[in-house]
């Protein structure tokens, strides 16, 4: 049964963090609600990120604990949080990256919401950090909510429709989340296949599928906005549609595999992959009006 002081257990992935992972480690020691644990799992890094990992497991046992793929391989961060998920011992999951920071309240401030709803998964608003390296840049700091109506419990499959990447609203960050550690394992945690850009997104989608999420006004998590990080690649507009052409071919089988899915989903998830693996026949269908569309269709079977 649930507690009223459930464990939450923090998993960081962490690769070639060593820059940052102090300061992240030390967000999470200085959290205001004690009942915590991490898990910190190394994705093969080359850097001192491992042994600085380490040196917390040492310092704090029991409390902070560490793994790593066989071999030390290099996997990616969705199948790096899964180890997380496998060895967290709390009820409730929360994901942090490794430069990516709580303020001391934010377990608290989870643990409340998710106490008064008993959603599945808690998202919060996040601050875009940009000063973390420059005090000038501040005035560049900004607040994201999550892009739909906030302090409310989604039923499963509706922000599929609301959110990023089917509409363009934007979809919460992996360190503003916290979701029960049964739903994790129901939807069957992250996409492994997904090794970066995604991987949150294909997360999430299966999440808002299967499962009541609550979408929170409360902005207590940094997201550090750095010129050398995988977001980055956003700005690549040939990297960013090879993403998005992978992402929603594995969405449209995910949905085919499903027993009796959404139609409404498949189909808005349907129309967005037409228009990579087929854009002339996409561009016919919503372009062209409907009876011109089936004439050409006709043609094009004959």
């Amino acid at each position: 049964m649930s507690s009223e002081n459930p464990l939450v257990s923090v998993v960081i992935p962490v690769y070639n963090a060593g820059k940052y992972l102090d300061e992240t480690i030390q967000s999470v020691r200085n959290q205001t609600y004690p009942n915590w644990e991490l898990v910190l799992v190394d994705d093969g890094s080359s850097d001192n990120s491992a042994s600085l990992a380490k040196k917390y497991v040492t310092e704090y046992p029991g409390r902070i604990r560490y793994f790593e793929h066989p071999g030390r391989q290099n996997r990616g961060s969705s199948a790096t949080r899964n180890v997380g998920i496998k060895h967290a011992k709390g009820e409730l999951i929360a994901f942090l990256d490794a430069d990516d920071l709580f303020a001391a309240e934010y377990l608290a401030d989870q643990v409340q919401t998710w106490l008064t709803t008993k959603a599945s998964m808690i998202c919060q608003a996040t601050l875009y950090w940009h000063s973390w390296d420059d005090p000038a840049k501040k005035p560049s700091d900004i607040v994201k909510p999550v892009g739909v109506p906030q302090d409310r419990l989604y039923e499963p499959g509706e922000l599929n429709l609301k959110l990023y990447p089917l509409k363009r609203k934007a979809a919460p960050c992996p360190s503003a989340i916290i979701a029960t550690k049964t739903s994790l394992l129901h939807i069957g945690g992250f996409e492994a296949s997904f090794t970066g850009m995604y991987d949150d997104q294909a997360f999430l989608s299966k999440m808002y599928y299967h499962e009541p999420v609550y979408i929170s006004s409360s902005c207590h998590n940094f997201y550090r906005i750095r010129t050398d990080s995988l977001m980055s690649t956003v700005n690549d507009p040939e990297a960013y549609h090879h993403y998005r052409k992978k992402f929603f071919s594995w969405f449209k089988t995910y949905l085919e595999n499903e027993t009796n899915p959404d139609k409404t989903i498949y189909r808005a998830v349907k129309k967005k992959w037409l228009s990579y693996h087929h854009p002339i026949c996409y561009r016919l269908r919503y372009a062209a009006p409907g009876k011109i569309y089936s004439r050409i269709l006709r043609i094009l079977k004959s």
